[in-house]
Parts: C-alpha cells; sequence; structure tokens
C-alpha cells in the first residue's frame, strides 16, 4: 500500500471529524452548511474511494502474478 494514500485517507478522516465537529455541534452563525456537506462529502464519498483503492492495492501483487505478469521487484 502506498504511504501517500494512507496519509490522504488520514486527512480526509481528520476533515470529516472536524466537519461534523463545527457542522452539527458547534456550528458557526453563518455557513453552517459548508462544514456540513463537508462532513457528507468526506464521510459518503470520498473516505469509502480511498478505502476501495487501497483495497485493490493490498492484493494486486497475487493478482498479477496469477495472470503472467512479472512484477517489478520494487514494488
Amino acid at each position: 500500500m502506498q504511504q501517500s494514500i494512507i496519509i490522504l485517507l488520514i486527512l480526509c478522516i481528520l476533515l470529516a471529524i472536524l466537519g461534523f465537529y463545527f457542522g452539527f455541534i458547534r456550528p458557526p452563525r453563518v455557513m453552517a452548511w459548508l462544514q456540513q456537506s463537508t462532513f457528507l462529502i468526506m464521510t459518503f464519498m470520498l473516505i469509502p474511494i480511498i478505502l476501495l483503492v487501497l483495497y485493490s492495492q493490498d492484493g494486486s501483487l497475487e493478482r498479477l502474478t496469477e495472470t503472467g505478469f512479472m512484477p517489478h521487484p520494487a514494488i
């Protein structure tokens, strides 16, 4: 798994937590919808997509060797 994608996942989780906190628990008087939409987009769109990418990368070496491709040793 690539470290950059894991860091991106952690960043999205932190943004979702901040969006929930500032959108629902302590919303500002103006533009609370922006923090609420950040929480919804991160939770239901970006985090599942990043998890799917990480899950696909987890078994990619085995799938490549099953099809006959020899992956580079640095992978």
